[in-house]
């Protein structure tokens, strides 16, 4: 008994042409209209840099499909006429459109010039992460308007009328106040929703921590997001020979839409830039 080639294991493709090395056969628009096959590759040519299945798809059903009628009416071949006709009536779906376009040898291949690197979590991308946050919360946030005092007692009071779930879990800063001579709390803004607390015009006090002639800080957050005028996708149709769509070798015009916020002012504004090669113009 002969050993049983490995490749014999393997599962038999479901695609029959495919499973014998056999080419597909010709769609039937091509076999019965031999001139849609240069109607279409000069469709699709003409605009390999933003062509899409659905765009040829609309062609099709718009004038492509329309003008074969009207040319097999002329002719008076019965075959040719009817199914076209059918196609009139029930348009071609998306997936058969793009069984054509991948017959013709249209292939849908990367932007070879387009890359994308996510350094999120790079090494020395991680390390800077953790020097911020411990920059932001040890010279920073202390000398914000973020801070909430109020007496001992107060704060003892509110605990006790609080459920379990809702009490302050941190334990806070406790100091003496010689004005007042009582022992003091001080919290930050987020440790709870104090209310009935005076947190001044920003949201919150300085902190009695922050040392004598320090200026206080106020944060603004600031993001921004562009768009191009040859923004692209990450893929184009590629044509039988290799063809490519020579695409632009700059990102050509933009807008840059700026946001800035601020908790302390409780605002957020725009700014809209529009830039072309380099030179920024704010428009409003």
């Amino acid at each position: 008994m002969e050993p049983i080639v490995q490749e014999e294991w393997k599962f038999r493709h479901p695609n029959n042409y495919v499973a014998n090395g056999i080419k597909q056969p010709k769609p039937k628009i091509f076999a019965l209209f031999p001139q849609a096959v240069g109607i279409v590759n000069e469709f699709v040519l003409s605009r390999l840099d933003h062509v899409t299945s659905e765009m040829l798809r609309c062609e099709l059903i718009a004038k492509i499909i329309p003008a074969l009628e009207e040319e097999a009416a002329k002719e008076k071949v019965p075959e040719e006429y009817d199914y076209i006709s059918g196609l009139v009536e029930k348009p071609p779906s998306k997936s058969t459109v793009l069984r054509w376009m991948h017959y013709l040898e249209f292939s849908n291949d990367k932007v070879k010039k387009s890359y994308y690197v996510d350094g999120h979590e790079k090494e020395e991308q991680v390390q800077h992460r953790s020097k911020f946050i411990t920059t932001y919360l040890s010279e920073i946030e202390p000398f914000t308007h973020r801070w909430v005092q109020m007496t001992l007692v107060n704060f003892q009071t509110m605990q006790s009328l609080l459920s379990k779930d809702e009490q302050v879990i941190s334990s806070g800063h406790k100091y003496w106040d010689h004005t007042t001579n009582e022992w003091w709390m001080e919290f930050h803004v987020d440790d709870h929703d104090f209310e009935d607390c005076a947190v001044g015009p920003y949201g919150g006090n300085l902190s009695v921590r922050m040392p004598d002639g320090r200026k206080p800080i106020i944060i603004f957050g600031q993001d921004e997001s562009i768009f191009n005028q040859f923004s692209s996708r990450g893929r184009q149709w590629t044509g039988p020979t290799g063809q490519r769509a020579i695409m632009p070798k700059s990102s050509g015009e933009g807008l840059m839409i700026s946001a800035f916020q601020s908790r302390e002012v409780c605002c957020s504004f725009l700014i809209i830039c529009h830039f072309l090669c380099g030179t920024f113009y704010q428009l409003n």
